[in-house]
C-alpha cells in the first residue's frame, strides 16, 4: 500500500463495456440533447435564406459557373456522363442536377435557385441537427466560405457543405448503418476530385478503426464493413473511367507534377493560412488548437486524414483560391464529429469528457475573420458587376447584334452563351449549337484577326468580342485593335475574393467604323 502513496492511477476512457443496443441508445439520447427547436430552425434559416437571395439575385455568374450550366444545357446525358468529365477533370454531380431545369427550358437564374437549396439544406441541417452553441450555428453559415464563395458563387462545390453536414450526422452511427454512410460518401465523391478524396479519407478512417478490432465483430458489422469498402471501390472504378484524361486534353498539360518537399511545405502552409484566417499567426493558431483538441477528442484522424488528401492534391497538381475553404468545411466536419463524441461520452457513463473551450476559441477566431470576408465580398457584389457576361448580353440585344455575324477572342467570352439559346460566336467551332468551352487540343476557336483578312467585305463580323481577363495568373494586357473596327465599349466585371479583387473579367467590343452606331 505505500508504493501507492503519491501515485496517480492510469483512468481507462471507458469504464464499462457497451453493447450496440446501448451505443444506440446512447447516441439517441447525445443527438436529440443537441438539436435546436424547429421553431428558431426556421427563423434562423430564413433569415439566413433572406440574406443570399438579396446577394445572389444581383450575382452575375463568371465563366466557371456559366460553363456548368451550358453542359448540363447542351450536351447529351451520355457525353455528360462519359464525355466531357475527361475534359472537365471533374465528376458530374452536379452536372446532372443543374440538368433538369436546364433541358427543360428554364431560365439561367435557376442555376442560383439550385445554389440557394443546396444552402438551404445546408443550413437547416446544421442548425437543427449539430453540436455547436447557438451563437456558432446562426453566425457559421454566414461565414465567408459558406455563405459566399459555396453559396452566392453557384458551383458544384455548393454542394460541399449539405453532404459533409450529412455525414457528420451519420458519423456516429455509421457501423450500424453502413449503407446510409456509403450513399453519402459516393454522393459526396462524385461532387469533385476534392471531395472524391474527403470521401476516401473517412471510408479509410472508417475501415482502419473498424481492422482494429475485427476479431471481435459481429456478422452485421463484417458485412458492413465488406458493403462499405465495396461500394466505395466501384465509386472509385467508375469515376476512374470517367475521367481519365484524352490524349487532347489541353487543361495543366505543362504544369507536372512536383512532390518537392519545400514546394509542398510552401504551397500547404500558404492554402491553410488563407483558408482560415489570412494571417500566419492567427492560423497557426487555429492549427495548434484543433490538433490539442482533435487528439484530446479522439477525433484527430477524422480531421487530418481527409485534409492532408485535399492539401497534398492542391500542392502538388493544382489548386486556386476558390478551392481553400475546403480545408474549412473539412474543418467544421470533425469539430462535428469531435463535439458529438463529447456529448456521447457525457451520456453513456464514459470517463472524463474533455472541455472544448479550445475548440470554441478557434472556432471564434475563425467565424470573426471570416464574417468580415462576408461583408466585404457581399458590399462589393452589391455595389460591383461581378461578370460583366450578364451587362454583355443586354448589349447585344439592344444593339439587335445577335442575328449578325459575331466573332470572339478568349473563351471567357463564352461566359455570355447561357443568355442566349445557342452559340452565338461564328468562329466557335464553325458556328456549331453548342456554347460550352471543350478543354481540347482540337477546339477551334481563331482569333479574329486571322479571320478578317479573308473575309470579303459583305461577310465580315458585325461585332468582334475579346475578353479582359486580367489579374491572377493573367498578365495585363492593352486592348486588341482590328483593322477597320474601332472600339465601342468595354464593359467592365471584376471578379472579388475575400477583400480584393482577384481578377477581372471583362469585354471589348468592337464595331466596323462604317457602323451606323
Amino acid at each position: 500500500m505505500a508504493n501507492d502513496i503519491g501515485t496517480r492511477r492510469r483512468v481507462p476512457h471507458l469504464i464499462r463495456p457497451v453493447d450496440d443496443d446501448e451505443r444506440a441508445t446512447r447516441d439517441s439520447v447525445a443527438g436529440r440533447a443537441t438539436r435546436t427547436d424547429w421553431r428558431l430552425v426556421a427563423v434562423i434559416s430564413a433569415v439566413h435564406m433572406g440574406l443570399m437571395s438579396v446577394v445572389i439575385a444581383r450575382h452575375e455568374p463568371w465563366f466557371d459557373e456559366a460553363q456548368a450550366w451550358l453542359l448540363a444545357r447542351d450536351a447529351s446525358l451520355a457525353d455528360l456522363l462519359w464525355t466531357y468529365p475527361r475534359y472537365e477533370g471533374s465528376p458530374v454531380l452536379w452536372h446532372l442536377l443543374l440538368s433538369v431545369p436546364a433541358k427543360l427550358g428554364a431560365p439561367y437564374a435557376s442555376l442560383k435557385v439550385l445554389s440557394v437549396i443546396c444552402a438551404l439544406v445546408a443550413n437547416v441541417v446544421f442548425v437543427r441537427f449539430s453540436p455547436f452553441p447557438l451563437l456558432a450555428k446562426i453566425a457559421l453559415p454566414l461565414s465567408y466560405w459558406f455563405f459566399f464563395q459555396y453559396g452566392v458563387v453557384a458551383r458544384s462545390y455548393a454542394l460541399l457543405a449539405p453532404l459533409l453536414f450529412g455525414a457528420a450526422m451519420t458519423w456516429p452511427r455509421r457501423r450500424d448503418h453502413p449503407y446510409r454512410m456509403l450513399a453519402v460518401l459516393v454522393l459526396l465523391a462524385n461532387v469533385s476530385i476534392h471531395g472524391f478524396l474527403i470521401a476516401g479519407g473517412l471510408a479509410a478512417v472508417h475501415v482502419v478503426d473498424e481492422a482494429r478490432s475485427w476479431a471481435h465483430l459481429s456478422r452485421p458489422r463484417r458485412r458492413g464493413v465488406t458493403v462499405l469498402v465495396g461500394g466505395f471501390a466501384a465509386c472509385t472504378a467508375m469515376l476512374f473511367l470517367q475521367l481519365r484524361t484524352p490524349s487532347d486534353h489541353s487543361f495543366l498539360v505543362d504544369t507536372p507534377l512536383d512532390f518537392n518537399p519545400v514546394h509542398v511545405f510552401v504551397e500547404v502552409k500558404g492554402m491553410v493560412k488563407d483558408a482560415f484566417t489570412g494571417g500566419r499567426y492567427t492560423a497557426a493558431l487555429v492549427v495548434g488548437a484543433s490538433f490539442v483538441w482533435f487528439w484530446k477528442s479522439r477525433a484527430l484522424l477524422v480531421w487530418l486524414v481527409p485534409t492532408v488528401a485535399v492539401a497534398m492534391f492542391s500542392s502538388v497538381r493544382y489548386a486556386n483560391v476558390w478551392h481553400e475553404g475546403i480545408l474549412v468545411l473539412i474543418w467544421v466536419f470533425a469539430l462535428w464529429v469531435s463535439l458529438e463524441n463529447q456529448d456521447r461520452w457525457r451520456h453513456g457513463g464514459y470517463g472524463r469528457v474533455v472541455r472544448p473551450g479550445v475548440a470554441f476559441a478557434a472556432l471564434a477566431l475563425v467565424m470573426v475573420l471570416q464574417l468580415r470576408w462576408t461583408v466585404l465580398s457581399t458590399r462589393f457584389d452589391l455595389d460591383h458587376v461581378y461578370s460583366a457576361s450578364h451587362a454583355l448580353a443586354e448589349y447585344l440585344k439592344a444593339e439587335e447584334l445577335t442575328g449578325g455575324v459575331i466573332v470572339g477572342s478568349g473563351l471567357e467570352t463564352l461566359s455570355v452563351q447561357p443568355y442566349f439559346e445557342a452559340n452565338i460566336f461564328d468562329n466557335y467551332h464553325n458556328g456549331s449549337p453548342a456554347a460550352f468551352w471543350v478543354w481540347s487540343t482540337n477546339t477551334r476557336y481563331p482569333a479574329p484577326a486571322g479571320l478578317l483578312p479573308d473575309a470579303p467585305p459583305g461577310e465580315r463580323p458585325d461585332a468582334i468580342i475579346a475578353s479582359d481577363k486580367r489579374g491572377g495568373s493573367r498578365r495585363a494586357v492593352a486592348p486588341l485593335s482590328f483593322p477597320g473596327y474601332r472600339l465601342d465599349a468595354h464593359l467592365e466585371g471584376s471578379i472579388y475574393v475575400k477583400e480584393d479583387v482577384f481578377e477581372t473579367e471583362g469585354f471589348y467590343v468592337y464595331r466596323p467604323v462604317d457602323s451606323d452606331r
